[in-house]
């Protein structure tokens, strides 16, 4: 989901950006009725319907798995413990300029849920010992942005807690054109480092809410996260204030930039990406059955954004010699 339009985006990402639904429309197939109930569609076609059906997907560009239920407008929740998602492929940001920007709502302190001394955790990362082809972008245990690249080439922190229970817009920079690492919480700069880093040859493929130390995923997430794009380009800070309250579609200027997207609202045991191909599988994620008629499914905790609170003006960077 979308974070600046909370009600309008629901409407255009339920209704006019629902490729499933639309499909019905066009079939005049009815969708299930406990769509209007539990908002899950399920499409149910003939046998006489389904060569039509997948003609139709196949025109618009668009693959549809019948073993999915499809949900709008939800965010995937990690539980701190062991969850991640494995990526199959490396992300640009290691080897040229990117940004990496989601949406994330992290707890606040709260006994059970997370210490006033706990790692929030890994954002995306493929940290492993000894390899010195990797990378951290996380958020540490004051809560507090980390950039953490190749062996501690670079090993920058933020300057705002993040532990609000509040939704925030976060962006990862890397500008190697002007040598600069840059973090953005909702347009707003938090974090600016006087160095891009190296490029990180034959990095491997990196995890969301883990890194790749261990098979449980490192210091793993803690909270919700939505939206998670990429780009193969360094926004601005003007470019991010309108990627965070809009849908980004082909009239976008750096459409041909926007190379990774997940949107958090299908429901399976893998991720799609869809924008690209650099789909992940989700692990050890609890598994849950939404009635006694279906088979156990992957559970993936939903929340819906909030405003998130006003921030204090740009800040200058920060350097720790922290470990990783």
């Amino acid at each position: 989901m979308q974070g600046g339009y909370k009600t309008i985006s629901c409407f255009f990402k339920n209704i006019l950006f629902n490729r499933q639904q639309w499909i019905c429309i066009l079939l005049m197939v009815q969708p299930d009725p406990t769509f209007f109930q539990e908002r899950t569609l399920k499409i149910k076609l003939e046998s006489m319907l389904r060569g039509l059906l997948i003609l139709f997907i196949g025109l618009i560009g668009t693959t549809l798995s019948f073993a999915q239920q499809y949900e709008t407008g939800y965010s995937l929740g990690f539980d701190g413990k062991d969850d991640f998602i494995q990526l199959n492929r490396p992300l640009v940001i290691d080897s040229s300029s990117a940004t990496i920007e989601l949406w994330m709502q992290v707890p606040q302190v709260t006994p059970g849920v997370l210490g006033s001394n706990d790692r929030v955790g890994i954002i995306v990362g493929n940290y492993a010992p000894r390899d010195k082809n990797t990378y951290n972008l996380e958020i540490y245990k004051n809560g507090k942005a980390h950039i953490f690249w190749a062996q501690g080439e670079i090993n920058a922190f933020g300057n705002t807690d993040l532990r609000d229970g509040a939704w925030h817009h976060l962006a990862f920079v890397r500008d190697k054109e002007n040598n600069k690492f840059f973090f953005y919480i909702d347009g707003r700069l938090d974090l600016e480092v006087n160095s891009a880093g190296r490029d990180l040859k034959n990095a491997k493929a990196p995890r969301i809410g883990g890194d790749l130390r261990n098979g449980t995923g490192g210091p793993s997430l803690h909270g919700q996260m939505d939206d998670f794009r990429v780009w193969n380009i360094p926004l601005k800070k003007k470019q991010l204030m309108f990627t965070m309250e809009n849908l980004i579609t082909e009239s976008h200027n750096d459409y041909e930039h926007f190379i990774t997207y997940f949107n958090f609202d299908a429901h399976g045991g893998y991720l799609a990406d869809n924008r690209g191909t650099n789909n992940g599988e989700l692990m050890h994620f609890l598994k849950v059955k939404k009635s006694e008629e279906e088979d156990p499914q992957e559970e993936l905790p939903v929340a819906h954004k909030k405003n998130a609170p006003a921030l204090p003006e740009d800040q200058s960077s920060k350097v720790s010699s922290t470990e990783q």
